[in-house]
């Protein structure tokens, strides 16, 4: 079964309703976004998630590569919500 028929599954079984809060269920990224957050699973905006974007890219070319993929999940949502300029990358796990 791909992802895609599991997920399907999932919606179809009443699975990935708000636990919290079940008569309030959105759809969408609305949706999504209020699952995480009532499951305590952090999650980032496409705005953020340009920022890790932006900072592999910029540790990469400081290594002469086209990216420098960071791996830890701390780091990524460390710059996600915390780094305002895209060059600023110390503190990184490397």
């Amino acid at each position: 079964m791909c992802q895609i028929d599991s997920i399907a599954e999932d919606a179809s079984g009443g699975l990935l309703t708000n636990s919290a809060a079940p008569s309030q269920t959105s759809v969408g990224s609305d949706g999504l976004e209020t699952l995480l957050k009532s499951r305590g699973i952090p999650s980032v905006s496409f705005e953020e998630w340009l920022k890790v974007d932006a900072t592999e890219v910029a540790l990469g070319n400081q290594r002469g590569k086209p990216r420098e993929k960071i791996i830890s999940k701390d780091d990524m949502l460390n710059i996600a919500k915390h780094v305002d300029s895209f060059s600023r990358t110390e503190g990184i796990q490397e």
